[in-house]
């Protein structure tokens, strides 16, 4: 039986849990799922109910195959993370929300966007945020593959980083390819 060891700090209200991720309804962002809160580890019940720092542990067997972010604290500090669980086993530690988003929705191969390593850093997380907006807004649909539509959009850096910040990334994607909006009931935009 796998389990997952984390810090919880009961006084301050910092309280250790794991939380499965989801997609956002227009596929731009994660959504947390209900927090499953850890059981103190025998050792540490005492200390726990005490309200002091204890070990708590959380059952992996009953958690459903997924990407969970993680708290814990130690005194006044907490610290968040992200895991993959499959089978009861953390099989993946997850660096990034970046990360968490690319292995929730894959894109297409893209382009290289041209601009200086800081430009293209922050182009990159607009373009990615913008393509999982246009694929859930039904676009994917439209003569040609979704993957073929990725593929006509700039590839100049500064023009995400313009457009992302003037219209929106979701919009200047929408515009520049000329799309009609077809936005699905219960949608966030």
């Amino acid at each position: 039986m796998a389990k997952l060891q984390l810090t919880h700090y009961k006084r301050k209200s910092i309280f250790a849990y794991v939380s499965k991720l989801e997609l956002t309804t227009n596929g731009a962002d994660i959504k947390r799922g209900p927090f499953i809160n850890g059981q103190p580890i025998e050792s540490d019940k005492e200390r726990f109910y005490k309200g002091q720092s204890a070990t708590v542990e959380i059952d992996l067997d009953k958690l459903e195959d997924g990407i969970y972010e993680y708290k814990e604290a130690s005194g006044h500090k907490s610290s968040f993370g992200y895991i993959e669980v499959k089978g009861g086993e953390v099989v993946k530690d997850i660096d990034s929300k970046e990360d968490v988003l690319e292995m929730l929705f894959p894109l297409p191969t893209l382009p290289m966007l041209d601009g200086s390593d800081k430009q293209v850093d922050w182009a990159n997380k607009i373009r990615a945020q913008a393509l999982r907006w246009l694929w859930h807004q039904g676009f994917h649909g439209v003569s040609e593959s979704y993957a073929e539509y990725c593929q006509k959009l700039p590839t100049d850096a500064k023009w995400w980083i313009d457009n992302g910040k003037d219209h929106g990334a979701h919009e200047a994607v929408r515009m520049f390819l000329g799309l009609e909006y077809n936005t699905p009931a219960g949608s966030d935009y």
